[in-house]
């Protein structure tokens, strides 16, 4: 490569003016503009390893060149304060080069081109094929890594044109730093039309973290019916945006094209190939630019142990490092609460809570809110950052959850009836056992990691609010008040509680879906004493072993009230058993 070499020389003589003066549109241009650059393999002997410097023609076209660019750049042009570069120095190389006309400002050059190749990829560090450089305009800074080429090569007058550099043919990668308005912004470009690793790191970005305007192309592999082998379906982001708008994919990878039919089992993005299950998931997620929530879920929570969503929530000895409001994420700390991640999002409400080391509550405001969503009929959109992402939400009264939680045949539907059970109480204390009862309804029957937490969290609130005054007798309830023999539970389990359940079998149908001990015929309420957690578990597993072959399920509960207790025995078909 021709031009100027500097290998560690300190030449106070050299005309950094000519660069100072940064190309303007208009002439005439009396100062002249250099394009700085290095191999992008950093040679084995480091005298080698010289920061060139070539001449570039003036030319308004430059300013073209640099708007190809722009008008290909990954997403939205964002504020340099906002990046974050892997190493501290870089941000202020990139002002001292912008600011500083001396030496300093080619060390700084030569520092950022030394930094930048260091992060490439070994192919894109290709020995004596590719080259990293600088150009500098007017208040712009242009980094690029090239090929090179053989079309770039001193011209007869010793100066090269911008085009033999910045040709679309040669540039692989770029990034355009420019004052507009005296304040600074970034633009990259891959000619790819996706991050690549090393260029995205190297300015603090996760290539996995990106929008979806952000992504490029996209690979589907699609089965087809009398096709052999599958089928590689390339589509850009818009494209796949349509399609699954107008329903030709389905969130269960069925994919109509034309006239054709077929399933989708892969999808590759970032080089990086997945089920078709994983890649919508990932699709939802940064379409609605959830990802940095999932990733912050991720390194809270611990994997090695999970406690079964069917665990007594009101017995199990719980500390919880955070606490999840209905706008950020707090950890608890001897000092207070200090925010680890707001979360606003115009889709939807984030959810982080869970059971999982070390524990995740959320807050009674979050509660608060899930609560009236169900059973107030106030519209919740909810997305639980542990969860997968569902096309198709689950909906519980007014609350649509986002995520891909899984239920057996039916669920939906029985669930409904017991809300309208809910709804349709005349009495206070009578709702709110049968609130009770439908979230321990849904925590048995929703299959997933973490979302089901939230139901043990809905009963200890509807608990803490209290049971106060009489109750009314309704058909959905049987009230008992004597004969409870808490000092021999198991025998009473079993020759008690039992066949008062099996009694609420008729026909095959279950009448009634809970008994109370503690309470008078009239409803008046006549408190037990002396009731403890671990007698409760163990009625709760001596009662399911007995109605396990009706196909019912049992969730027994210690119920505060003044001068003691009740227990309240809740039951509900399983459907686990049905399907």
């Amino acid at each position: 490569m021709n031009g100027a070499e500097y290998c560690s020389i300190r030449d106070n003589h050299r005309d950094y003016g000519d660069s100072n003066h940064i190309f303007r549109d208009e002439g005439p241009y009396p100062r002249k503009i250099y394009f700085f650059q290095k191999a992008a393999n950093r040679p084995d002997h480091e005298g080698d390893d010289c920061l060139i410097r070539d001449e570039i023609a003036v030319d308004p076209k430059i300013h073209t060149l640099i708007e190809f660019f722009e008008s290909r750049a990954l997403g939205e042009r964002r504020a340099f304060d906002e990046v974050r570069p892997r190493i501290a120095g870089v941000k202020k190389w990139i002002l001292e080069i912008l600011s500083d006309p001396g030496y300093h400002r080619e060390s700084r050059i030569e520092d950022l081109i030394d930094a930048f190749r260091s992060h490439l990829s070994t192919t894109s560090r290709a020995k004596d094929r590719n080259i990293v450089g600088v150009l500098l305009l007017n208040n712009t800074i242009l980094l690029v890594h090239c090929k090179k080429a053989p079309s770039l090569v001193e011209t007869p007058e010793g100066i090269i044109t911008a085009q033999q550099i910045l040709s679309s043919e040669n540039v692989l990668r770029a990034v355009i730093i420019k004052n507009i308005d005296a304040k600074l912004f970034f633009s990259a470009y891959e000619k790819s039309a996706r991050w690549s690793m090393g260029h995205a790191r190297f300015w603090g970005i996760d290539p996995h973290q990106v929008t979806w305007d952000q992504i490029g192309e996209i690979s589907l592999t699609v089965e087809i019916e009398g096709f052999a082998v599958p089928v590689q379906v390339p589509l850009e982001p818009r494209d796949l945006d349509e399609l699954i708008r107008t329903g030709r994919i389905a969130a269960g990878g069925e994919i109509v094209m034309g006239e054709t039919r077929g399933t989708i089992t892969k999808g590759r993005i970032f080089r990086t190939e997945m089920g078709f299950r994983e890649f919508y998931d990932d699709y939802i997620a940064r379409k609605e630019d959830l990802q940095e929530h999932r990733r912050t879920f991720g390194e809270l929570i611990q994997t090695h142990y999970a406690p079964k969503l069917s665990e007594r929530f009101d017995l199990i000895p719980r500390t919880y490092k955070y606490e999840d409001d209905r706008e950020a994420l707090f950890e608890n700390t001897p000092e207070g609460k200090r925010a680890i991640i707001h979360k606003n999002h115009p889709g939807c409400r984030i959810c982080y809570v869970t059971e999982r080391l070390p524990r995740i509550r959320p807050s009674p405001g979050m509660t608060d809110e899930i609560y009236q969503s169900i059973f107030e009929s106030k519209p919740l959109a909810l997305w639980h950052a542990g969860e997968e992402t569902a096309g198709d939400p689950i909906v519980i009264g007014s609350l649509s959850v986002k995520n891909h939680l899984t239920m057996p045949d039916g669920a939906g539907a029985y669930g409904a009836t017991l809300l309208d059970l809910c709804r349709a109480s005349r009495n206070r204390n009578t709702r709110s056992i049968l609130q009770m009862l439908l979230c321990e309804y849904w925590r048995y029957h929703l299959e997933c990691g973490h979302f089901g937490s939230v139901f043990g969290h809905l009963i200890d609130q509807i608990k803490h609010r209290g049971i106060e005054g009489r109750f009314e007798q309704e058909d959905a309830l049987e009230f008992r008040s004597k004969g409870f023999m808490i000092q021999k539970p198991s025998t009473y389990a079993i020759e008690e509680i039992v066949p008062a359940i099996t009694r609420q079998i008729r026909g095959g149908v279950l009448r009634r879906y809970g008994i109370i001990y503690g309470v008078e015929n009239d409803g008046c309420i006549a408190p037990l004493r002396a009731v403890n957690g671990d007698q409760i578990t163990l009625i709760e597993e001596i009662v399911n072993d007995r109605i396990r072959r009706e196909r019912l399920h049992a969730a027994v509960h210690r119920v505060p009230v003044q001068g003691g207790a009740l227990v309240a025995v809740l039951v509900f078909p399983d459907l686990k058993k049905v399907n």
